[in-house]
């Protein structure tokens, strides 16, 4: 834990508490640090958003060549046989996110000690991030929506169940780890645009056998 605290938690809290100095509004100290770190984190974000892109490629492949096999056994080396023929890792996207989630983590756990610190800790200066606040919960949680929209159909129905779980949480939150939330929502879902945009722009393609087999 103090190696944690060494290389994440009080660098974050000492960015933090920085920018609040510059702002004088906690909430905005709070948005800012929050896009700078989506900024630094954003190679891996698309790294992930490319990968997440093969993960589909190779799912429906999967699908059309499972399609009307019952036999549990028949199945499991038809999927075998795809992968190595794709040179897909299935680990390879969940490495890719979970890179990204010590740092938010950390984030989590730097907001927490902020509050404690800053003897001021409103937005706008007029919302008490301390306390709940109901219409920056429901803003939060409408946002899910929309990042739910934005990616493709298959995923949705999952998202769906998790977005109820999201609801229970976000409207038991201080108002702190909603801006958070609020802010870190509003750069995925922007981020998201930007990359369909770059891919069309440029006809990215997906990711590439030789590619994965590289990478």
């Amino acid at each position: 834990m103090n190696f944690f605290n060494l290389v994440l938690i009080n660098p974050l809290l000492n960015l933090l508490l920085n920018i609040f100095s510059l702002t004088h509004d906690f909430g905005w100290a709070i948005i800012l640090t929050t896009v700078l770190l989506k900024f630094f984190l954003l190679p891996f974000a698309y790294l992930a958003h490319r990968e997440e892109g093969r993960v589909r490629q190779v799912s429906q492949r999967v699908n059309r060549e499972t399609k009307g096999i019952k036999d549990m056994i028949e199945k499991s080396k038809i999927i075998q046989n795809v992968y190595a023929e794709e040179k897909f890792n299935p680990m390879k996207n969940f490495g890719v996110q979970i890179i990204q989630l010590p740092i938010f983590i950390g984030f989590i756990a730097a907001l927490n000690r902020a509050k404690l610190i800053i003897a001021n800790p409103f937005f706008l200066g007029l919302i008490d991030l301390r306390l709940v606040n109901f219409y920056l919960a429901l803003l939060a949680f409408l946002l899910q929506f929309l990042l739910i929209f934005s990616q493709p159909a298959e995923g949705r129905k999952i998202a769906f169940i998790v977005l109820f779980f999201i609801g229970l949480i976000l409207f038991r939150l201080p108002a702190i780890f909603t801006v958070y939330w609020l802010a870190l929502s509003i750069f995925i879902l922007l981020e998201r645009k930007i990359f369909h945009w770059h891919e069309v722009k440029f006809a990215v393609k997906p990711v590439s056998e030789k590619e994965a087999s590289l990478s």
